[in-house]
């Protein structure tokens, strides 16, 4: 979820999207399943259950993909479902292409597809909006960082990382 985090961030008040939907945490458009409203506040512990939430949910690339992956890989194509929708793998050709390139072991090809698309809906039609074209780019870092699951093993993939409690300075 960290990945996740690192490339999309989460703005805790609620706030409008381009094409006019309300949203708040990491963009879920909905509590309790209610429309977001406009003022409408999450504490960072709420925020974090509704991403937790919201992440199970969009993993519909796992249907898809034949290789092992990589926590932030996996964090990447579940925050791209997640802003376009499960369906997305199955309607949309560049995320078919991304899958296409995923599967074919060539992760430099689908991070640059799922890096050059930050194109949207906005309330005057379709164009480019920077803010999208900065989380695709951060998602196409997540399909690189980890490199070619080809080197890790599904076991390794899956093992938690320890963490080390800072030192007091």
């Amino acid at each position: 979820m960290e990945a996740y985090d690192d490339a999309t961030g989460r703005p805790v008040p609620a706030g409008q999207k381009p094409r006019g939907t309300m949203t708040i945490g990491a963009g879920a458009t909905r509590l309790n399943g209610q429309p977001i409203q406009p003022g409408q506040r999450l504490t960072q512990a709420q925020a974090d259950q509704l991403l937790a939430t919201d992440m199970a949910r969009h993993s519909n690339y796992a249907k898809l993909v034949t290789v092992p992956l990589s926590e932030p890989q996996k964090a990447a194509l579940a925050s791209f479902e997640f802003n376009l929708g499960p369906a997305v793998w199955t309607v949309n050709p560049t995320a078919k292409n991304i899958i296409k390139a995923i599967n074919a072991g060539d992760f430099q090809k689908a991070s640059n597809l799922l890096g050059n698309s930050g194109v949207g809906t906005t309330g005057k039609g379709i164009g480019y909006m920077p803010g999208l074209a900065k989380r695709r780019k951060e998602e196409a870092q997540l399909l690189l960082r980890a490199g070619s699951p080809a080197q890790e093993t599904p076991e390794a993939v899956d093992q938690p990382q320890m963490v080390q409690p800072e030192q007091a300075t």
